[in-house]
């Protein structure tokens, strides 16, 4: 009988040594996902203002370019995009696609249907931001610490550049251009008249987004507030400020005259909302919030948002209208 005991107490002696073993191997798995969680399906999305293309890059650097008219991809190639800035782009009218390096590649524009390489520029380093001009063919090309390029979008060779300029944001709607100086003094002027213009007073030490309406600009600042500002004579409409939080993406949604935008907490390192502000006053018509707007991007007019899920999120209901099959 003591024989049976004994055999009985080493298999359970066994059988907790295995658990533990186990919830040890768990334990372990769990404090390496903190320290290393998964990595999102996609880094960055693009979208012009009010094309159904968007283009997407994830993991291993590949980009998919996609239709959200019919959530179906329409093409996918490698590239030698980089993380961080905003390095990815796709021409409003969805042929062109540009991708930026910090180091050794610079920038590169792909035909955005056929995956095919159209030019590179490699002495174009240290990109920081990316974006495809309204106002003639070209890209757009934020250097860190360098001059800003505005570049043949067909042929790569410089078509400008702009000295002390860190980004440049174009009017959808008409030839009005937004410029974000490095010194700070930002300034709003018309392109085709540039004795147009006025000074926005910036706040912080850097602009995150700008949009416009037909008749204004909305502006927001790291940590700093979100302001509304006429174009005919650059008079402040409103100001809006929230704790520990900013404005990381803008956008005017045309169908329900609205500036909408992403809010972001610095403190937690999250995006948490989808923001609408009332048009003439600013206050807060309704936020969405979401789980999945860390990575996201405004397409179709200002009335969806892209979420790094391949969600497609109605900004006026909040409801997921459609997926994309990011992986």
């Amino acid at each position: 009988m003591r024989a049976v005991e004994a055999i009985s107490i080493h298999k359970r002696e066994q059988l907790d040594s295995t658990h533990s073993k186990s919830a040890q191997a768990t334990d372990t798995e769990k404090s390496t996902e903190a320290l290393f969680p998964p990595l999102p399906p996609v880094r960055e999305i693009a979208a012009g203002y009010d094309s159904p293309i968007i283009a997407a890059v994830g993991v291993g650097d590949r980009v998919s370019v996609w239709d959200l008219s019919s959530s179906k991809k329409v093409s996918e190639f490698e590239s030698s995009w980089d993380i961080g800035g905003q390095r990815l782009a796709v021409s409003d009218d969805g042929k062109l696609c540009a991708v930026g390096a910090y180091q050794r590649y610079g920038v590169t524009v792909f035909d955005a249907l056929k995956g095919a390489l159209l030019w590179r520029r490699k002495d174009l380093r240290k990109v920081q931001n990316l974006k495809f001009s309204r106002h003639r063919k070209a890209v757009l090309v934020g250097i860190d610490e360098g001059a800003f390029h505005i570049v043949d979008a067909a042929r790569g060779i410089d078509l400008e550049t702009l000295r002390g300029f860190a980004e440049v944001w174009e009017s959808p709607f008409g030839s009005y251009v937004f410029k974000e100086r490095r010194s700070g003094n930002n300034f709003v002027e018309d392109f085709n008249d540039p004795l147009r213009n006025f000074s926005i007073r910036h706040t912080s030490f850097r602009v995150l987004d700008a949009c416009f309406t037909p008749e204004h600009i909305a502006v927001s600042e790291t940590g700093g507030e979100t302001s509304l500002h006429a174009l005919h004579d650059g008079r402040v409409v409103w100001k809006y400020s929230e704790r520990d939080h900013h404005m990381i993406r803008l956008a005017y949604c045309d169908r329900t005259r609205e500036i909408v935008g992403i809010n972001y907490s610095p403190r937690t390192g999250s995006a948490a909302n989808i923001v609408a502000f009332d048009f003439h006053t600013g206050t807060v018509a309704r936020k969405i919030s979401r789980d999945d707007l860390t990575i996201a991007s405004f397409a179709l007019g200002g009335s969806r948002v892209i979420t790094w899920h391949g969600n497609v999120v109605d900004v006026t209901t909040g409801e997921v209208v459609s997926r994309l099959d990011f992986q």
